[in-house]
């Protein structure tokens, strides 16, 4: 498939940070998750929203974000195609090569 090849051309044993080891273990460039949940005194979550194009996620998802913050004063953070396409990815377009990597 076109993700195997991309996959198979991205380099080995990339690592995030110097103090971490080729191959071993990320936690020494992470703040643990304890420690992350006090200081912010709530704990993380992932919501991920599926469908088609124009379904009204992203809709959704801001009223939800605003929600959050203004009225139970959460640290939310939205990411969604919008935010990848005019950031991340902002030099990727619409080739096939293009949509596997993004």
């Amino acid at each position: 498939s076109l993700r195997e090849k991309a996959l198979a051309q991205t380099q080995p044993r990339i690592i995030e940070c110097a103090d971490a080891e080729v191959g071993g273990d990320q936690a020494a460039c992470h703040l643990p998750k304890k420690q992350r949940f006090a200081a912010l005194g709530q704990k993380g979550a992932t919501l991920w929203m599926t469908g088609c194009s124009g379904s009204g996620k992203t809709t959704i998802a801001t009223a939800l974000e605003d929600l959050l913050v203004k009225q139970y004063g959460k640290h939310v953070y939205r990411l969604d195609g919008d935010n990848l396409r005019t950031g991340l990815n902002r030099d990727l377009t619409f080739t096939e090569a293009d949509r596997a990597e993004s």
